[in-house]
């Protein structure tokens, strides 16, 4: 390829100088060579005539690539043009006379066609709406002469047939039914059009099994039309979301229990996700008046149910999947187990306990921890088998003298030493007891973990002594973070709720949450 280049380089520069020499001739001859060169650079589009009119351009014409060239054809007198031919081009409009073409390949010849003004029939092609034809309008058409039509839909619409509006004899369609077909008249004047609808999906709404929804399964809805759609949780639960499990679908409010899904782009199935209404469980115990309480996360819908037999519940843990409170009774010496809506009442640990006061629990392995400052011991139980173990006591570790509030957190249970001002750190793995110090505090009581915080998250913890701080310290490098106090007195349980960026204080002194 290389010297071909170099070789016509070199043809040229010869030609230009015989050009300088020669004069006339010279010029002639580098005018031949230039359309020559041209030809080979450029595609070539002929343009023909079937003799009964004349073309604008017409003959020969060098065409660049990607080029759309402008094309006219005039009839002679006493005859209409009728299409464009030609076969590796692209019309504009075969059927009219002024339109544009590009070409698919290096070569390409078209032919512009007349008949006699005398001979032919008129055909109006028209679109119901919500879609194009081509040809469009009026043609000139010939008896017994299949013409080619096509019918394109406009976006969320689909073809449905062509229909005949006028002409007798009537029109025939090569398939009334496909978008590409063919027509022949016969009628001095005939009339079609293309009818079009809009497309259909099926929208399929279901629920994660805590609620109901209307509509509910398989619904037929029509493209960009919003669906009304609405979620009903079951008792005791609240809706949460709407997502799209498949498919494309837009939800105005995905937040909403009520609100619509348009479809846009074929069928979806959408999904109404609940949860668990309650989600703050507290203990409210004065001489005379023992109860368990429960309310949303918003604190609203408080339920009070007294029917468990319960002195002072120090402590507090949830299982939400398997929907179980667990809690620590420090008047009867137990840790006591119930549902979620607080029936069917069991003590699970009923021997060994004087002070059981902090409680965590790892769903994971379905273990349960607790702590007794007036053994004072932190131990633990298996619930599958029952089993208990000893974690730490004050004689195998003195310092381990008050126990107190506990978390559990990435593996490691945690609690707080009100004498000695530590936090424990037990690894469940590898079963390592350590601890770092909290100096900073008076009387530290609970405890409660936010993971998103830090890199392995915070420990926040409350401070029962004025003036009454909430302490922040960073897990991984068990430091002091920033403390804060605020309108309570004596704050002694803490919860953080760390997808909603709440922390809950308990102060038992204003008898308040």
């Amino acid at each position: 390829m290389g010297r071909r280049i170099i070789y016509f380089s070199i043809a040229i520069a010869i030609i230009l100088l015989l050009a300088f020499m020669q004069g006339g001739c010279g010029n002639a001859l580098l005018e031949n060579l230039i359309v020559d060169v041209e030809r080979a650079t450029n595609n070539i589009l002929i343009i023909n005539t079937d003799g009964n009119g004349t073309t604008v351009p017409s003959g020969e014409v060098i065409v660049k690539s990607g080029e759309v060239v402008n094309i006219s054809a005039t009839p002679n007198t006493g005859y209409v043009f009728i299409s464009w031919t030609g076969t590796g081009i692209t019309f504009g409009n075969r059927y009219s006379a002024d339109t544009t073409v590009s070409l698919a390949g290096k070569t390409a010849t078209i032919t512009a066609n007349f008949a006699d003004a005398l001979s032919v029939l008129n055909l109006t092609v028209n679109s119901g709406g919500n879609g194009v034809t081509n040809p469009s309008g009026t043609i000139f058409a010939l008896p017994a002469n299949p013409v080619s039509i096509t019918a394109t839909p406009d976006f969320g619409y689909e073809f449905v047939n062509w229909e005949i509006i006028g002409g007798v004899p009537a029109p025939v369609f090569g398939d009334e039914n496909s978008a590409n077909t063919t027509v022949t008249v016969s009628a001095v004047s005939s009339i079609i059009q293309a009818n079009f609808n809009l497309l259909q999906y099926q929208l399929n709404v279901t629920n994660d099994g805590n609620g109901t929804t209307t509509p509910s399964g398989d619904v037929t809805v029509d493209h960009g039309v919003p669906q009304s759609i609405t979620a009903t949780p079951a008792t005791d639960y609240i809706f949460k979301n709407w997502n799209v499990e498949s498919g494309t679908a837009d939800i105005d409010n995905s937040s909403s229990a009520s609100t619509t899904a348009t479809l846009t782009n074929g069928p979806a199935t959408i999904m109404a996700n609940f949860e668990y209404g309650f989600k703050l469980f507290y203990g409210a115990w004065k001489p005379g008046s023992i109860s368990i309480n429960r309310c949303y996360s918003d604190w609203t819908n408080h339920q009070v149910i007294s029917s468990i037999n319960v002195g002072p519940m120090m402590g507090i843990v949830l299982d939400k999947g398997g929907k179980k409170v667990y809690l620590t009774d420090a008047q009867y010496r137990k840790i006591q187990r119930c549902d979620f809506d607080l029936s069917d009442p069991t003590g699970i640990v009923n021997t060994g306990l004087f002070a059981p006061y902090g409680i965590a629990l790892d769903t994971a392995n379905n273990v349960l921890y607790w702590s007794d400052f007036g053994m004072p011991q932190v131990k633990s139980i298996d619930l599958g088998s029952m089993d208990e173990n000893l974690i730490a006591d004050y004689q195998t570790v003195p310092q381990c003298r008050y126990p107190q509030g506990m978390a559990f957190h990435n593996n490691k249970v945690f609690w707080v030493e009100r004498q000695y001002r530590l936090i424990f750190e037990y690894d469940v793995v590898t079963q390592g007891l350590t601890s770092w110090s909290i100096a900073g505090m008076n009387v530290p009581t609970d405890i409660a973990i936010s993971p998103s915080r830090g890199n392995s998250g915070y420990l926040y913890c409350t401070d029962n002594a004025s003036p009454y701080f909430i302490h922040i310290f960073d897990i991984e490098s068990k430091t002091f973070v920033n403390s804060f106090t605020g309108p309570w007195y004596k704050p002694m349980g803490i919860a953080i709720d760390d997808q909603n960026g709440l922390m809950y204080i308990t102060s038992p002194f204003d008898s308040e949450v």
